[in-house]
This record gives C-alpha cells, structure tokens and sequence, in this order.
C-alpha cells in the first residue's frame, strides 16, 4: 500500500489500532479479566449460603464487561449487576467496587478481604507483554508488516 502523505497514513494507521482495539485487544482483555476473577476472588473461598454465577452473569462472564475506545486508550469495566439476595445491593457501590474493596458486605467472612481482580488484570497484562504481543500480532493479519 502506497500513500500520498504522511496524513493518509497516520489516518489509516489510526483506523487499524483502533479496530485492534474495539476487537482483538478488547476481547484479549476481558479473557485475562476472567482468569484474574478466576484466580483472585472465585479461587480464594467457596460460598456457603449462595450459589456463584461465575461466567453464567457473575464476575468472570465476559458478556458483563464492556470495552470503549477514546482515541488510543482501551476502558474494560466489569458491570457485572449485584444479586439482589445477599444484603449488599443497598450500600451504592458496585459489585466490583465491594469485591476489590472487600467493602459494604452485609455478613462477616472470607469474602470481607479485598480481591482486587482489575490490578491483578493489569499486572497479567503487564507481566506477559501480552497488549504489545495481541497488538503486533491484530496488525499483522491485517497486513502491515511490524517488527520487533
């Protein structure tokens, strides 16, 4: 591919991070999101008076995080909605916020501990190189030739 000028191809690097982006990068994101939930809160204890809905609407399904871009910056929030059976729904906060802040429960427990599962995303992402890898690899298949 040829371009006229450095405005053509600037516009149509911009596109193609930005497709990486909204897609692959997005959905690398959320997986490594359900891993963490996996390993930082559903690992830590198992629940005596309720049943987790896991990847079924709870913490690790990945249909209750949603992903924005604004302009080269990737936002995954987990909204995953809180039961309405467990007592904590009344305290404002999300469910997100009570599991990493171990805040706001209505009853004692294992579960009072903060289980902070987006740092533990960001260091898995971090630790792995896995947005420069998921990047490189989204540019190549659709054809620019990026290097190390």
């Amino acid at each position: 591919m040829t371009f006229s000028n450095i405005k053509d191809l600037r516009k149509y690097l911009e596109q193609n991070i930005t497709s990486v982006l909204e897609n692959e990068m997005s959905d690398t994101v959320k997986g490594s999101m359900a891993e963490a939930v996996d390993r930082t809160v559903y690992s830590t204890y198992r629940p005596k008076m309720y049943q987790r809905r896991q990847d079924r609407g709870g913490l690790s399904d990945k249909d209750n995080m949603t992903a924005t871009v604004d302009g080269n910056i990737l936002e995954v929030e987990n909204n995953t909605p809180l039961n309405n059976d467990h007592g904590i729904n009344r305290s404002g906060k999300t469910l997100t916020e009570i599991v990493t802040s171990g805040e706001n429960y209505m009853f004692s427990g294992a579960f009072e501990v903060p289980r902070d599962f987006i740092e533990e995303t960001r260091r898995d992402l971090k630790e792995n190189d896995t947005v420069r890898k998921t990047m490189k690899t989204a540019l190549q298949k659709r054809g620019l030739d990026v290097r190390d």
